[in-house]
């Protein structure tokens, strides 16, 4: 193929997609989200002028100090969640690190698409879609390549015979959504094809220069959180420094404050005076909301990347995501993802 053309035509794909998606909580279930108890620390956000004041999650995260345990959420009507990941037979480098970048063209993918019911968490319904990879990984272009195969396992639920009613409310994707060059990575691209709200929860993201947002830089800012023992000033964007819109609102942590991180399941910790910071919102240095990162248990160190997709906002998808995970990977995710891994041992148990 010719590698210029094609990118174009992807970059013209990508744009019109991106105008047609929706920001915006547009569900068949409720949303609500309210504070617990008002931080005794914070700061009012409304003496300031800036355009984030509108942001929902920016404002939670500046009254909370990054605790998601001073909020309350609940999902009323919300009965079946969709989870989707893509795994492949040559996807681990010599750095053990997994990912669809490893795999290349001829490779064969197994894509996954598991619908669990709340509360329990139940898998009520599993799909795989196998077949060979036509494309290598091109950096930004991701959904070209996988997209195909998710699609055919959405059209498959669809038109069921009796488990269509199953159709996910919403989908957690392995892969970004906004979180991404032009606010359309795998997440974003399939919500607006295939017609569903989709959530972007991914290990990683692409790093977008511009925008001041790099892995390294988010993750000093979360880890900066955590150092309360040098009374650090929270940081949230990628750069490892605090934006100037928000650095004036943003308290110094309390050096006996205990961060272990918000509590998982359905019911969280009692809000006490110390922090336990485990969400940061990722803004460009153009002011662009692009997500969070989320610790989403006590225990994980390692932050996991929540942008919203289509139909979805960024507030509703930190705070749903946490909802539904009891390890590192949102549960939906994480489940979609060991289905993949059993088949893929079997695929290769069976060529040996």
């Amino acid at each position: 193929m010719d590698t210029e053309i094609t990118r174009n035509e992807w970059i013209r794909q990508q744009n019109e997609l991106r105008a047609r998606r929706i920001a915006n909580d547009q569900l068949d279930f409720s949303v609500n989200i309210t504070p617990r108890q008002t931080s005794s620390a914070a700061v009012d956000s409304s003496s300031s002028s800036t355009t984030l004041d509108t942001e929902p999650l920016v404002r939670d995260f500046v009254s909370s100090r990054g605790d998601t345990a001073w909020f309350d959420s609940s999902f009323e009507g919300l009965r079946y969640v969709g989870g989707v990941d893509i795994g492949f037979d040559h996807e681990e480098d010599q750095r053990g690190v997994r990912g669809p970048r490893d795999a290349t063209a001829g490779a064969t993918a197994v894509a996954v698409l598991v619908v669990l019911e709340l509360p329990t968490l139940k898998v009520v319904y599993k799909d795989m879609e196998e077949g060979r990879l036509t494309l290598p990984y091109i950096p930004t272009f991701l959904a070209f390549r996988e997209l195909p195969l998710l699609l055919r396992l959405f059209a498959r639920l669809r038109s069921h015979p009796t488990l269509a009613h199953v159709l996910p409310q919403v989908v957690l994707v392995d892969g970004n959504g906004i979180l991404h060059p032009r606010m359309m990575g795998l997440a974003s691209h399939l919500g607006i094809v295939a017609d569903v709200p989709t959530i972007g929860v991914a290990k990683n993201f692409l790093q977008m220069n511009a925008e001041h947002l790099t892995m390294d830089g988010v993750k000093a800012g979360m880890k900066a959180l955590h150092e309360v023992s040098t009374g650090v000033v929270l940081t949230v964007n990628g750069s490892g420094q605090a934006p100037a819109m928000l650095a004036p609102q943003i308290q110094e942590v309390d050096s006996s404050s205990d961060v272990t991180g918000g509590s998982t399941g359905s019911t969280p910790s009692t809000p006490s005076n110390t922090p336990h910071a485990d969400f940061m919102p990722l803004i460009g240095s153009s002011g662009q909301l692009y997500g969070a990162s989320l610790l989403p248990t006590p225990s994980t160190t390692n932050p996991i990347f929540i942008s919203p997709g289509h139909r979805v906002s960024p507030r509703t998808a930190l705070f749903l995501a946490k909802k539904l995970s009891l390890y590192r990977i949102p549960e939906p995710v994480r489940q979609a993802d060991k289905i993949g891994r059993q088949r893929l041992s079997q695929l290769a148990k069976s060529a040996r």
